[in-house]
């Protein structure tokens, strides 16, 4: 009978879908014989907010709260004739499954058993896999990329993705790194294209923990078959709280990699070219109303002012020499275009010959190394508000703004051909948890996010708008690269809605999550054309570009129509989970989860151009 009262509970329940931030606190209350007690009241309260939340054990003796923040608290548990049994403080982390068993002793209600919380608080309920990156690791630990979630590559089972496609990720018990599931306070936070992370909360003051689940993970996870990353921002409390942060590294003092060491200038110095890099930090935390409503807000800037290098192969000083004493200005178009192209970047090593064929001579080539400028620009910012209405009613809302601008960060070539790109990210959350009664708890978010970005043609040289990018076999290209420019710009759209259940021994959980996602692409798409000249028999690919003669499998392309797709879906999932605690030794789990991620549609029915997806 109690199987099948499960079974009609599961299936009479909202449909939800949690993926939460959250963490979650049961336990059964004993008296010294073991037997339940049925009329204890449990209180749990968060020590840095002062935020109260109480219930009642039901007729198993089984108390249980869901949908609790992350952060310190206190539990206190009392009943007639028993004494005031208490712990001390102790911490939850997102998604945790926690347990603690009280066991009361007979006395007055006056005398208060203060028990350490390392004694009694487990986790035997969940057989989840993964870690927890703590605030003083994301803080303390040296991060090249100032991103926390890269510390997962401390936790067991999780190695570099080694290049692989996927921004910020990694490899997870041998999966691609395609395969990880990125959230931002338990909400939607993936790169809707290449994977990975969308927004990276570099600040690492701003971020209260990470949570890494590997395998093992419960129903209400999913979306992809690697790691459930979470990223979990801070809030506010009673007590006012900041950081001030400042950080600069110089190439003053970095060695001179191989490839500087050709650079003139370099050589000169006895050290690479001048180059900064500086972030500022600062986040306040603090309350509006004491007990009530709190908020947390966290800025950062980082800037760089630097010069790197990029190494080329091209024609030297005497090899432009050469070309402009055969053929004079307006004789041959394409030695016209390619010294046009190439500007003043000259090789300077590593020389070589090239036969010109035709009875022309030699073509002296080799390497330039090319200093440019190196700037970049990204201010990030985050908001965060939290208001208790009572002891059954919470509200958090959250914004989070990050934006990177580099003039040179998209396609390298030669002077005046070089593009930049432009990245922008917003992420925004509602959440409203409602404890209906102490047995049931539902907690709904909204949340929404937009990716935007961009890798335009916006070289300083007039030539790249219409130049076609040219490549001569064993030579660097000339021209913007045919694949610029390109970009995305992605709006996800979030409904999640949860709900938990306790029956006796049963802790129910089911859901639903929606996601509907807008989104436009611009594919990678050769506007301006792609050459290719190669070699071919008894003839080398600079004499076939002189002649204009493709060579064996040169090639002439040139994309038309527009690049512009519309892969727009909406994404469905659902999850039912019963976890039974059948003894303090065994905890049963079993779920199911539906997962339907749609099919992208075209806004035109048949396309021009269909994209390279």
């Amino acid at each position: 009978m109690k199987k099948l009262t499960a079974l009609f509970i599961l299936l009479s329940c909202p449909p939800i879908w949690a993926q939460t931030s959250r963490a979650s606190l049961s336990g059964n209350v004993t008296d010294p014989s073991g037997a339940i007690v049925v009329t204890a009241k449990v209180q749990l309260t968060n020590v840095d907010q002062n935020v109260v939340r109480n219930t009642d054990v039901n007729s198993s003796g089984v108390y249980q709260f869901d949908a609790v923040d992350p952060g310190n608290y206190k539990l206190k548990v009392t009943a007639n004739g028993f004494s005031v049994y208490e712990t001390r403080t102790f911490l939850l982390t997102g998604a945790q499954v926690a347990t603690i068993d009280p066991r009361l002793e007979v006395g007055a209600a006056s005398t208060i058993i203060e028990v350490a919380a390392d004694a009694v608080l487990l986790q035997t309920e969940a057989p989840a896999r993964g870690g927890t990156i703590a605030p003083t690791q994301a803080t303390q630990l040296p991060i090249a990329s100032r991103n926390p979630v890269s510390l997962a590559l401390t936790l067991p089972g999780v190695s570099t993705s080694r290049g692989g496609f996927g921004q910020s990720t990694f490899v997870v018990n041998g999966g691609r790194g395609r395969s990880n599931n990125f959230m931002l306070d338990g909400t939607e936070n993936n790169d809707i294209s290449v994977a990975g992370q969308a927004f990276e909360v570099t600040n690492t003051d701003a971020v209260r923990e990470v949570s890494v689940q590997t395998s093992n993970f419960d129903a209400e996870f999913g979306r992809a078959g690697g790691a459930v990353v979470n990223t979990i921002t801070k809030s506010g409390s009673n007590a006012f709280h900041g950081t001030a942060g400042y950080l600069a590294e110089s190439t003053r003092l970095n060695a001179i990699t191989n490839q500087e060491a050709l650079n003139a200038d370099v050589a000169k110095r006895g050290h690479p070219l001048p180059g900064t890099e500086q972030w500022f930090s600062g986040t306040l935390g603090g309350r509006i109303i004491k007990d009530k409503t709190f908020f947390f807000v966290a800025h950062q800037d980082r800037r760089q002012l630097s010069s790197s290098t990029v190494s080329r192969t091209t024609v030297s000083a005497a090899g432009r020499a050469k070309l402009r004493s055969l053929f004079a200005a307006g004789v041959n178009k394409n030695v016209d275009n390619y010294l046009t192209a190439i500007g003043s970047n000259l090789a300077t090593t590593q020389f070589s010959n090239v036969d010109l064929g035709s009875g022309r001579g030699l073509l002296e080539t080799g390497t330039v190394v090319r200093a440019y400028a190196q700037s970049l620009r990204n201010p990030q910012t985050l908001f965060k508000i939290d208001h208790t209405f009572n002891d059954r009613n919470f509200l958090m809302g959250r914004y989070a703004f990050d934006q990177s601008t580099s003039p040179s960060g998209g396609a390298l070539t030669f002077d005046g051909f070089d593009t930049g790109n432009r990245v922008r990210n917003q992420n925004a959350m509602l959440s409203y948890t409602r404890i209906i009664s102490p047995t049931i708890t539902n907690e709904l978010r909204l949340p929404y996010n937009r990716i935007t970005l961009q890798f335009p043609n916006d070289a300083v040289n007039p030539a790249a708008l219409t130049l076609p990018s040219v490549t001569i076999q064993g030579f660097a290209a000339v021209g913007v690269a045919s694949n610029i420019p390109q970009g995305r710009i992605a709006n996800n759209y979030g409904i999640q809605d949860s709900v938990s259940i306790i029956r006796g021994t049963h802790s129910f959980r089911m859901g639903a999550d929606v996601l509907a996602q807008r989104a436009v692409q611009a594919a990678p798409f050769a506007v301006r054309g792609a050459l290719t000249y190669n070699s071919s028999t008894g003839s080398t690919s600079w004499a076939n570009y002189i002649d204009d003669f493709g060579g064996s499998g040169g090639n002439a392309s040139r994309d038309f129509g527009s690049p512009k797709y519309y892969p727009s879906l909406v994404r469905t999932a659902l999850f039912g989970q019963d976890r039974w605690r059948v003894s303090d030794a065994l905890t049963l789990t079993l779920g199911l989860r539906y997962e339907s991620f749609g099919l992208p549609m075209n806004s035109i029915r048949t396309p021009a151009y269909a994209g390279l997806f």
